[in-house]
């Protein structure tokens, strides 16, 4: 009697990734390893004091996401706002699958390939405008391929 099937695999892997990211991002809190994350929320709060958009790289900025990630991170706290950003690394990588492999027996290989990496787990767990943008670049491969030219 065959107790493992592939679809009981499939959800265990998807739930033990989704579950130690979820626990690195909550528990990293606001320790800002990267320098961008502090000028990112720095970028929201200066927008909701001055009603002035300052980009938080100097010269350039991308607004949707540092908007998004300091309206989190004012609301519930940067915990909260890592778990988006991981959240979004996350889906990015489940439409990547649907896009371009879509095989389900190789879902959890694929995944555990993309989340085996340390520097691509770890540095998504932060509050950073890069998963974010990585979730539209991905659901717009996703709609290019569908055929939905209008959302992609």
């Amino acid at each position: 009697m065959n107790y493992f099937n592939k679809n009981n695999v499939n959800f265990f892997v998807i739930a033990l990734i989704l579950l130690i990211g979820s626990f690195i991002a909550i528990t990293r809190a606001s320790n800002f390893s990267d320098g961008d994350s502090y000028s990112i929320l720095l970028s929201f709060l200066n927008y909701l004091d001055e009603g002035i958009y300052n980009p938080s790289r100097g010269a350039y900025g991308h607004p949707i996401p540092e908007l998004i990630i300091g309206f989190i991170a004012f609301l519930f706290g940067t915990p909260y706002s890592n778990l988006f950003c991981f959240l979004c690394f996350f889906l990015s990588n489940i439409i990547f699958f649907k896009t371009f492999i879509n095989k389900k027996e190789y879902l959890y290989l694929y995944l555990l390939i993309v989340f085996s990496n340390f520097n691509l787990l770890f540095d998504n767990t932060n509050s950073i405008d890069y998963p974010i943008a990585l979730l539209f670049f991905s659901l717009g491969g996703f709609f290019l391929k569908k055929n939905y030219f209008f959302y992609s």
